[in-house]
């Protein structure tokens, strides 16, 4: 079945069910790619302590995640950079990538039913293009509940994470 390997990976013993439940659906299918089933994993450095913010400071990590978000969400989201910042409604979490000074850093907010919150957070972004842009992604996220289990945090590296 087009060249794909029939022995399973050295590493299909560690406990992330996850990996070797995607790993056996792919070997199983016809498909030419592996398939990932939800909730996708999101790496985070950090889940702050009210589960409201996780944080992405690794370069390699921030890229893995874009390429999860990729396999379920479709492109263009309004994938736009104002001031630095791109704003993009992800199932639940309302993704921002900041970039300044050269680096580069993901912010992954869970706001669902926490509109007063996200309005204040929203004021805080200047220039009102930006203000707008997040609460039509918080509109986004709030109008598709169906999409909310779709994705999950997951804390540690995604270093060597491949598809």
């Amino acid at each position: 079945m087009r060249g794909r390997p029939r022995t399973l990976p050295s590493d299909f013993d560690t406990p992330n069910v996850h990996y070797r439940i995607t790993y056996l659906l792919y070997i199983c299918s016809n498909l030419p790619y592996p398939i990932m089933i939800a909730p996708f994993p999101l790496y985070v450095d950090e889940i702050s302590p009210d589960k409201i913010k996780a944080t992405v400071s690794n370069g390699g990590t921030i890229v893995y995640n874009l390429r999860t978000i990729a396999l379920d969400t479709p492109f263009p989201v309004g994938f736009s950079n104002n001031n630095g910042i791109s704003i993009i409604p992800i199932g639940k979490f309302i993704c921002m990538l900041v970039k300044d000074s050269g680096n580069i850093g993901m912010i992954l907010l869970d706001l669902t039913g926490k509109q007063a919150l996200a309005e204040k957070m929203a004021n805080r972004l200047t220039p009102v293009d930006l203000r707008d842009e997040f609460m039509n992604a918080y509109t986004k996220i709030i109008s598709h509940p169906e999409n909310h289990n779709r994705f999950r945090w997951v804390v540690g590296d995604a270093a060597n994470r491949t598809y």
